[in-house]
């Protein structure tokens, strides 16, 4: 089964006979950004620090970088170990494995957190946070009042433009955690 849309930047998913490994397409504006001819090269634009979650309405599957995971560990001073997986991403010609997935945990304004499954993969992009958690979760990104708004949990986080897209950021004051886990 072959499902694809018109238009260079429309995300498919093309199954093969052999489930594993599943190829997903991503937004190819995204890597562009990140690749392009810039005086600055991308590690030097995204840096070590972790720049937070991109609201990425085009991306099915939502996929992070692995500087990007790094970093995220490293802010919410967690061990970097990621699961198997068997996923394979698509941006435009080019192709890459998962590294594996990791479970990332954005902070909501209910003292609690989104929890996520998100692959890794080694490509220099931001954490892209897709149509996959915010259909799943009911998240509405607003960009007429910048906020990524959840109607159904009855709560809202400020969002914030950079690099020519929608962001989430939160603190590093604000880790995560469920009460066994303290």
């Amino acid at each position: 089964m072959n499902r694809s849309m018109t238009g260079q930047n429309a995300p498919s998913i093309r199954p093969t006979n052999n489930p594993p490994p599943m190829e997903v397409c991503i937004n190819l504006n995204i890597l562009e950004i990140w690749n392009s001819k810039d005086q600055r090269k991308p590690s030097k634009r995204l840096g070590r620090h972790f720049q937070g979650a991109c609201l990425d309405t085009v991306t099915q599957q939502s996929v992070i970088g692995r500087r990007q995971a790094r970093a995220y560990c490293k802010h919410q001073q967690r061990k970097f170990e990621l699961k198997p997986s068997h996923t394979r991403f698509k941006f435009g010609d080019s192709t890459y494995p998962s590294l594996g997935s990791i479970q990332i945990r954005i902070p909501t304004p209910n003292e609690s957190f989104l929890k996520i499954e998100m692959d890794v993969f080694e490509a220099d992009v931001p954490m892209l946070l897709g149509l996959d958690i915010m259909d799943r979760d009911r998240l509405v990104p607003n960009n007429l009042l910048n906020e990524l708004q959840a109607p159904y949990h009855g709560w809202l986080l400020p969002i914030i433009r950079k690099y020519g897209h929608l962001y989430q950021e939160w603190s590093s004051k604000h880790i995560p955690y469920t009460r066994p886990e303290l």
